[in-house]
């Protein structure tokens, strides 16, 4: 089983998050650079700094962006902190694979599988899930 660090904790970082085989993946963490998100959990995964995320020695790094600019920054901030491992850019597969409706099509199916909202709310805090989204 390999070990993997997402870097971006937001929309398709998460999303990723939520669409890995993880018979095969083992999540350490997110790394990312927002301040207001280290030391909180998405889906039950710390969220931390970059740097510290590149410590936890993954064997690979998902870069969780699909701006061309962004996924370069980050891949660059993880080499400085030492990583040497593969790289897996979200961008690259986001132009063969569309990550947001298959994201979409999990909560339709939830929704349309429990009518409870006590049990979608539950469902949706568990995947880190904005209730309501």
């Amino acid at each position: 089983m390999d070990t993997i660090v997402i870097l971006g904790a937001g929309q398709f970082g998460r999303a990723a998050s939520r669409l890995s085989n993880l018979d095969h993946l083992r999540i350490l963490a997110f790394g990312d650079n927002a301040k207001k998100l280290w030391g909180t959990a998405i889906g039950g995964v710390k969220v931390c700094s970059v740097e510290d995320a590149v410590g936890l020695r993954p064997d690979l790094i998902l870069i969780g962006v699909t701006d061309r600019d962004r996924t370069g920054q980050l891949k660059d901030q993880a080499l400085r902190a030492g990583f040497t491992g593969r790289f897996l850019l979200l961008g690259d597969l986001y132009q063969y694979f569309d990550i947001r409706s298959a994201t979409l099509l999990t909560w339709r199916t939830a929704c349309s599988n429990e009518r409870s909202p006590a049990t979608w709310q539950s469902w949706a805090c568990t995947r880190a899930i904005p209730p309501g989204s």
